[in-house]
């Protein structure tokens, strides 16, 4: 085979090992949420680098101030070689809410949630950082341009409407809840069929990549 032949082979191959490293992870974890990694773990490195931004520093000033306490530096990481995500976590058994701040793609963002004993989750966001659901499994919701406390204050109000549908927030906010959290939140069924969705999209376009360097494997051979 001669190398002007070989050539673009070996970027159509280069290519596709890309395409499966970028893809792979996120089709396991798609098709197979519990296979996402979940944990704590101390990082200063991480928590100076989110105090240096203003937006961080103010909203975990007023966190305090409503009484949440911070749990710590939660890591997930999706199966395989996945990247890692980091976040900065607290809770507050008072209001019955975790809180997740991070400053990620030049916006910082404050995730409120509260999780249920049979496994509801109501989550507020004050950016745009999931789709708007209102499910009896659980809602998540937006709102633009509020304060922190006006933002819980909202929170508690969609929190409210699933206890007076019978069910009953935890009543232990530690680590360990807020991990068992995330397993609640990719058990809704609405959350399962988004994962199941881009999980094809993305298998399809490895087995396309697949299917595209084979054919070229076999008409150079032929």
């Amino acid at each position: 085979m001669s190398s002007d032949r070989l050539a673009p082979l070996i970027v159509l191959a280069m290519f596709t090992i890309l395409v499966i490293w970028a893809f792979l992870p996120r089709v396991i974890f798609s098709f197979f949420p519990e296979t996402l990694s979940a944990y704590f773990k101390n990082d200063d490195i991480f928590i100076k680098n989110q105090l240096d931004k203003d937006d961080v520093s103010s909203t975990i000033n007023i966190l305090e101030s409503l009484g949440f306490i911070k749990l710590g530096v939660m890591i997930t990481k999706p199966p395989l070689w996945g990247k890692k995500q980091r976040s900065l976590i607290f809770a507050s058994e008072k209001e019955r809410t975790f809180a997740t701040v991070v400053h990620a793609n030049y916006k910082t963002v404050c995730v409120f949630l509260t999780s249920f004993s049979g496994g509801q989750i109501v989550t507020t966001s004050n950016k745009d950082v999931f789709r708007s659901i209102r499910t009896q499994e659980g809602t998540q919701a937006k709102i633009y341009n509020v304060d922190i406390s006006d933002l819980l204050a909202f929170h508690q109000k969609e929190v409210d409407k699933s206890r007076n549908k019978g069910f009953a927030p935890i009543k232990k906010f530690t680590q360990q809840t807020r991990i068992e959290a995330i397993t609640s939140f990719y058990m809704i069924k609405r959350i399962r069929r988004g994962l199941l969705i881009w999980g094809s999209l993305y298998l399809f376009f490895i087995i396309g990549f697949c299917f595209i360097l084979g054919y070229f494997i076999l008409k150079l051979n032929f």
